[in-house]
């Protein structure tokens, strides 16, 4: 089949919201702009399914959140990136105000903001994520913006033809998840807007979103930052029947976590007995180790909760609130088992392709934003914050690679590189033999989501699971095949998820502390006096180069007081 080639000034890959806002800023510069997905946009992907993003702040309000937010990320934040987002993301809520997106208002149409999950100064408006994507889709289109869907963009294209490049990117090549025609596109800038990475676990909204940005730009040789850091469990899972999210606001409507013997949990490992509190991590944790001790199942009981704050809920939680009455079950009557689990990674801007304030990567030509880039720091403990700043680093993103393009002489590619690429990307349809992508993923999620290799790591553990993805990627990736299209995509989705597994495994077997949801079984407690430092991970052409980089805390606008050692909420021994 004949490759359609596409000449553009920025490239976007990825139809996220922060792919959109980077497409309508990169349009103010470039008269050709580009946006691939392999799905329809706004009509897939996880910004469809948002509820809630982070509330424009008043100027006196910006270092307080900022202080807030260091202290939940175990001041892993980088700040200076930090601040700016938090000063920008009123500008981008006005904009989105002035577009029309219906955000939810009271009786008196004032929008309604509230703070969640603990949080003392950063608030979050209530969304419908899909109008939300909707609109932005219409102003993308509105200003000129040529969507190409449904087709799966597979690699980068590099100036000198070379993987990891000395140059810098120029395109990207892909192929259409119906039909299988390969796609080469020529580009000037481009920006991974991709999202987070899944395991497809069908739990919950995000099989579509495998990675293939951060796996794409790590092969081209940008670092990534952070990845031992992106593990991010959740309760998605009900009744060992069902998954949807909610349970943030399950949480702030006061649901009691319990174990089996009825006993509430948050007290018993919260570290402050006079307002016991967990952080959603925290949380998933403390379960998880109540099921590893026998003490499990564990419930979320709202049996206690109020006609009104049902119907809150069922306000802000449509999706959710239908799925608990379609399996007849009464919030109000009846306990409801859960199951903490990780179902996905990169979910809040916790790890991925480092970025400056620009949203550069460190190879020229490429960008990214949203959940496929350190956003600056861990942002899963603050509800809505990881949204927002999606917003405004894909806007920045746009702005700096359309300056970039507009400056730029026509990019060129090497036809042998694009031709290897796509031939490599097609191979598993001529394969007659071989396991299927199927069988791959479930390799792996095995030395992945059980609780003693996700939850709770050892160094044994890690190896285990690190020589488990060497064998995948020695032994069956070599020889996937694919029955059709469909099967195809999900042979190179497999291909990213190893890579992207790899990278998390060999900075986790690396850092020698807890924290977030990075959690040594041998180091169990957060070590700011030798560990407050950045994993920094990169392909060279004789393999991974990792280093650990400390965090310029002194240099920052929220200090840290006192370098200690500090024990967890929970262990596990």
């Amino acid at each position: 089949m004949e490759t359609k080639t596409i000449d553009t000034d920025v490239l976007i890959i990825g139809g996220s919201s922060a792919g959109l806002w980077a497409a309508i800023r990169a349009r103010d510069f470039s008269p050709r702009v580009t946006l691939v997905d392999k799905g329809i946009v706004a009509s897939a992907g996880v910004s469809t399914f948002i509820h809630v993003v982070g509330a424009p702040l008043a100027e006196e309000d910006v270092l307080p959140a900022l202080r807030e937010i260091v202290e939940r990320s175990t001041y892993l934040t980088e700040q200076t990136r930090m601040e700016v987002l938090l000063r920008e993301m009123g500008d981008r809520f006005r904009d989105m105000e002035k577009w029309g997106v219906p955000f939810e208002r009271d009786s008196s149409g004032k929008i309604i903001t509230a703070k969640r999950m603990g949080q003392k100064v950063t608030s979050c408006v209530f969304i419908n994520g899909r109008p939300m994507m909707q609109t932005l889709r219409e102003q993308a289109l509105k200003r000129g913006v040529q969507f190409v869907e449904r087709v799966i963009a597979t690699d980068l294209l590099t100036s000198d033809g070379l993987q990891p490049t000395k140059g810098q990117v120029v395109g990207a090549v892909g192929f259409h998840t119906i039909t299988g025609q390969p796609y080469r596109f020529r580009a000037k800038a481009v920006i991974i807007a991709s999202g987070l990475v899944s395991g497809k676990l069908h739990i919950g909204y995000t099989d579509g979103v495998t990675g293939d940005g951060q796996a794409m730009a790590f092969r081209a040789g940008a670092e990534l930052q952070s990845m031992e850091m992106i593990t991010n469990p959740a309760f998605p899972l009900w009744e060992r029947k069902f998954c949807t999210g909610g349970q943030g606001e399950y949480m702030n409507a006061g649901a009691r976590v319990v174990n089996k013997s009825g006993e509430d949990i948050i007290p018993k490992y919260g570290p402050d007995k006079a307002k016991p509190f967990l952080t959603r991590i925290q949380l998933c944790q403390a379960a998880a180790k109540e099921i590893i001790d026998g003490r499990g199942p564990v419930y979320f009981d709202m049996r206690h909760l109020t006609d009104g704050d049902m119907e809150i809920m069922r306000h802000v939680l449509p999706s959710a609130m239908k799925a608990f009455d379609e399996q007849g079950i009464d919030l109000q009557k009846q306990r409801i088992e859960t199951t903490p689990i990780v179902p996905y990674v990169c979910g809040g801007g916790e790890g991925g392709i480092r970025v400056n304030l620009q949203s550069a990567s460190t190879i020229p030509g490429l960008y990214a934003a949203g959940c496929a880039s350190f956003t600056s720091g861990n942002h899963s403990y603050i509800i809505g914050i990881a949204q927002s700043f999606g917003f405004v680093a894909g806007y920045r993103g746009g702005e700096a690679a359309g300056k970039r393009a507009a400056a730029a002489g026509e990019a060129e590619i090497r036809a042998e590189q694009a031709d290897g690429f796509i031939k490599e990307a097609l191979a598993p349809l001529k394969r007659k033999s071989g396991p299927r992508p199927d069988k791959i993923y479930l390799s792996l999620n095995k030395v992945f989501i059980p609780y003693p290799f996700s939850f709770f790591k050892h160094e044994t553990r890690i190896k285990t699971s690190l020589a488990e993805i060497a064998r995948v990627q020695k032994e069956e990736l070599p020889r996937v095949s694919a029955r059709d299209v469909h099967e195809l995509v999900k042979a190179n989705e497999a291909r990213n998820y190893a890579t992207l597994l790899e990278l998390l495994f060999r900075c986790a077997l690396e850092r020698k502390d807890s924290r977030i949801g990075h959690y040594r079984e041998e180091y169990p407690y957060r070590d700011d006096v030798d560990w407050l430092k950045w994993s920094i991970i990169r392909q060279e052409r004789d393999g991974l180069a990792l280093r650990f980089e400390p965090v310029p805390v002194e240099q920052y606008p929220v200090k840290l007081e006192k370098r200690a050692r500090i024990d967890p909420p929970v262990k596990l021994s």
